[in-house]
């Protein structure tokens, strides 16, 4: 996959020829931090009479961190660190700590929320009037060849960029910026991101069936709202035939 926008698909009507110059320069596969707190800056130096909360979302702890600490040490914030409150949100918190983010500053302080996607749907900001979306998340899957799990960063689907825009303006019209192509999202993000039972192992989720015995293996997928294939199932069965079949040979 190319690193940068094919930007020969985009129409040059639409875009000025310095736009087209930056999204040809641009890996767009890479998070861009410096674009992320140019935006932030952006929006804190000229928006003074509509303020809210900034949500950026990112797809990890590790990405999370790196920008929080950018920010912290910024010159523009360094100046008057008073004006600004910024929080991390990601699964690894406390529950006390999550709900740290839905205090509201005093008047004249901005408030900045650095998200994993659990601030999509699992966790509602009421007054998040700006939205960045680095168009990233960590995705579970398996890697065939080496028999283990991976977690990578893949991009999002068009239905988690729309909800994640639909977090800004609750209260009040809001803002979102994507960090994306209106090209990419039309024409190369999926409409939904694949289920995670369709792109993972399902020993663990057999055994514990068989735990149940209740019903057979094939009864149980066949209840679920997402069904992996028989392909599937047939392929998991096997992997475990072969351990135990090791096991009975130790």
């Amino acid at each position: 996959m190319s690193e940068t926008e094919n930007i020969g698909k985009l129409d040059p009507e639409n875009y000025s020829g310095k736009t087209m110059t930056m999204l040809n320069r641009l890996n767009h596969h890479k998070i861009n931090y410096d674009l992320i707190e140019s935006i932030i800056q952006y929006i804190c130096h000229h928006n003074h009479e509509k303020r809210g909360c900034i949500l950026v979302f990112l797809p990890g702890l590790t990405e999370i961190r790196r920008l929080h600490n950018a920010l912290f040490t910024a010159s523009w914030i360094g100046r008057d660190k008073s004006r600004y409150r910024i929080y991390p949100l990601h699964s690894a918190l406390s529950s006390s700590e999550q709900s740290s983010v839905f205090d509201i500053p005093p008047d004249g302080v901005w408030k900045i929320v650095i998200a994993t996607n659990i601030a999509e749907t699992g966790i509602t900001i009421p007054d998040v009037v700006y939205v960045i979306d680095s168009g990233k998340v960590k995705e579970i899957g398996y890697d065939h060849q080496r028999s283990i799990s991976t977690l990578r960063e893949v991009f999002v689907s068009q239905s988690s960029a729309l909800q994640r825009r639909g977090r800004a303006g609750r209260v009040q019209p809001g803002q979102c910026f994507h960090l994306f192509t209106r090209h990419r999202f039309e024409s190369e993000l999926q409409k939904f991101q694949v289920p995670e039972i369709l792109r993972t192992p399902l020993e663990n989720t057999c055994l514990k069936i068989k735990m149940i015995q209740e019903l057979t293996i094939a009864e149980f997928f066949k209840l679920m709202i997402t069904v992996p294939s028989e392909n599937m199932i047939n392929r998991s069965l096997e992997r475990l035939r072969e351990v135990c079949i090791k096991l009975l040979f130790l």
